[in-house]
């Protein structure tokens, strides 16, 4: 009975242990295990956390005795190390690089260097976080990013089912993609081509407003004040007014502003707008001290307290901002030279709102901007009327006919080239409203402006009717004498010859808002009317 028993039990253990040794034989097995050595490509490679201005990539994966390295390119160069786990990986760079990064010289992007590498130990088909170490602030500062890779070949994804198609074609480079989890995170995230603005989730459609020449932006207006401005192809907004609670379930992709009162001002354009809505009380911060300020508003209340200087846009001071509780960051499209600040913006709370007006092809399209600074400082009314006194200067110049007279608005560099802006520039459509014909209309390339040699000016500008110089740039004339020690050509200009030199003050690309009164001034140019008749242009003697 004893020795029956005892095969009985023998027999059950026996038979266990074949079931277990079968399910582990059926068990899918891990990335490692079935991934032979070699280097490969990855077939899907996501990225989450950050902001999503820093691009990751990775370009090739490792694998050598059950160990994966996954080689990760940062798009800036001031990425110094990363950590996984409790290891640091620091990064690989060129010796020129190195020298400029560790000397505090800047390392431009879309140069040479502008990237930082590393090889770091991954785990395949799972979730696994570094934390990457950027000095580009004022001092260094971790953000932590999850990583998702898997190689082709490899187990399917988990993630697969989620809603959303993230593989990539098999063998093809991975490239970040950041899926947020919900709306807020205070800067874009890609946009949404498909995205409804009548239909957001918690709000209920209104309208949405009615532009005259603007073409970069769209505002849709909700109940309960709610606004959604959209960027075009750059970012969406969603504006909160005061004592209004943000709606649940927002698309990932909308960037939260609730009602701002302690703006930080680093689009220096913009001040001249927020000045003519009489909302200059909602800017606590500016990225431009007393000295580089040419229009009084803004130089006035940094004299007065009322405004602080919170360093440039690429290098702000993250402790005063947070200490006065900024509540908005206005950025000119340069930010995307920083995206590390944008990145460390974001972390601390700050949404960030990029103004691309300068991207617009009619100058009143540009002053059309102003109504999105009415909604977001909740002075649209001022914005509105504001707007359509310019609109109503510009377009009463509609009825006079073209002057014929030919036109060369430029500068002179300190290495003797001539800066010149090309056809699409507002400055040379102003001319055209005011009745003149811009020499360099056919000025092709990317960019408002160019430079081009002295003898190409010559040649096309000689015998020009007016020339305007652009004080803005590299500083105004004294006089003609300081015109012609730039170069003895000029002299042979027929505009200097006959006394028909302008030009333009300091001031020209911090008001924003001189669209209506500059072409005024330019058709009362070439009318021929008195210097004393005119607000932006002075002549040169």
């Amino acid at each position: 009975m004893k020795i029956r028993r005892f095969f009985s039990v023998l027999s059950l253990s026996l038979l266990l242990i074949t079931s277990l040794a079968g399910c582990q034989r059926e068990k899918a097995p891990t990335g490692k295990e079935q991934t032979a050595d070699g280097v490969y490509s990855p077939a899907v490679f996501r990225v989450s956390g950050g902001s999503g201005r820093v691009t990751i990539t990775c370009e090739r994966v490792t694998v050598q005795k059950e160990k994966v390295l996954a080689h990760l390119v940062f798009s800036s160069p001031h990425y110094t190390q990363v950590k996984v786990g409790n290891q640091i990986f620091y990064r690989q760079e060129s010796a020129a690089s190195k020298e400029k990064v560790e000397a505090g010289e800047k390392v431009e992007e879309g140069g040479e260097d502008t990237t930082s590498s590393f090889d770091v130990p991954a785990k395949l088909n799972q979730e696994f976080e570094i934390k990457a170490t950027t000095t580009a602030m004022s001092r260094p500062y971790e953000i932590t990013y999850r990583l998702f890779l898997k190689l082709k070949g490899s187990e399917s994804d988990p993630l697969k089912g989620s809603g959303s198609d993230s593989s990539l074609p098999e063998g093809q480079t991975g490239r970040s993609g950041e899926k947020a989890t919900g709306a807020g995170s205070g800067t874009a995230k890609p946009y949404d081509s498909s995205f409804d603005a009548k239909k957001l989730t918690g709000l209920t459609f209104l309208k949405k407003e009615a532009l005259s020449y603007a073409k970069g932006f769209s505002i849709y207006t909700y109940q309960g004040g709610y606004r959604l401005i959209d960027v075009k192809n750059s970012a969406r907004y969603l504006f909160i007014p005061d004592q209004k609670e943000e709606p649940k379930d927002l698309p990932a992709h909308l960037v939260v502003i609730h009602q701002p009162h302690r703006i930080y001002l680093a689009a220096t354009a913009t001040m001249s707008l927020f000045d003519k809505v009489h909302a200059l009380s909602c800017v606590r911060m500016t990225g431009t001290d007393v000295s580089g300020w040419s229009i009084r508003a803004p130089k006035k209340a940094l004299q007065d307290g009322r405004m602080i200087y919170a360093g440039k846009y690429s290098a702000p001071d993250y402790e005063l901002l947070t200490k006065e509780g900024c509540d908005l960051a206005v950025e000119s499209t340069m930010i995307s030279h920083t995206p590390e600040v944008t990145e460390m913006l974001t972390s601390l709370g700050i949404p960030v709102f990029v103004d691309r007006s300068s991207y617009e092809a009619h100058p009143l399209g540009r002053t059309e901007w102003i109504k999105v600074y009415g909604v977001l400082t909740g002075h649209e009314q001022e914005a509105e009327a504001f707007f359509e006194e310019q609109k109503k200067k510009v377009e009463s110049l509609g009825n006079h006919p073209s002057t014929g007279k030919t036109v060369a608005f430029f500068s002179v560099s300190s290495d003797g080239k001539i800066q010149v802006r090309r056809g699409s520039d507002y400055i040379a459509k102003m001319i055209a409203l005011a009745g003149g014909t811009y020499l360099f209309n056919d000025l092709e390339g990317e960019g408002a402006g160019a430079q081009i040699t002295m003898e190409e000016f010559y040649k096309r500008a000689a015998d020009a009717d007016y020339l305007i110089y652009n004080g803005a740039i590299e500083g105004m004339l004294g006089g003609m004498d300081d015109l012609l020690k730039k170069s003895e050509l000029f002299s042979d200009f027929k505009a200097v010859q006959e006394g028909k030199v302008w030009q333009t003050g300091k001031s020209l690309y911090q008001e924003a808002d001189i669209v209506g009164e500059m072409t005024v001034d330019l058709h009362k140019m070439l009318e021929g009317r008195p210097e004393g008749e005119m607000r932006f242009l002075k002549k040169v003697d």
